[in-house]
Formats: structure tokens, C-alpha cells, sequence
């Protein structure tokens, strides 16, 4: 993982981590924690999906 890719996932969940744990805002923590791996994909997309 390069340093930057490992800069942005930590970032990632740092804000997740922040998040008020109310039952309100589980569903949110949720939604956030299951985006992140697309997130990162679009970020940081594998080489078969550069080269195609």
C-alpha cells in the first residue's frame, strides 16, 4: 500500500471513529463504513482497472 493510499484510509476511518455513536447515526456509521472500500477503489483503482 503506498504511503498515500495508507494516508487516505487512515484518514477514513479517523472521521468514521469520530462519529457520534447515537443510535441515529448508526445507520450513517454504517453507510460510511461500507462506501469506504469504493472510495478507495476510485482513489486508488488496481492496475487491471488502469490498463484495462
Amino acid at each position: 500500500m503506498t504511503e498515500q493510499k495508507k494516508q487516505v484510509s487512515w484518514f477514513i476511518e479517523e472521521f468514521i471513529a469520530i462519529q457520534p455513536r447515537q443510535p441515529q447515526k448508526l445507520n450513517k456509521l454504517k453507510a460510511l463504513k461500507a462506501h469506504k472500500k469504493g472510495l478507495m477503489q476510485q482513489l486508488f483503482p488496481s492496475a487491471d482497472e488502469v490498463h484495462g
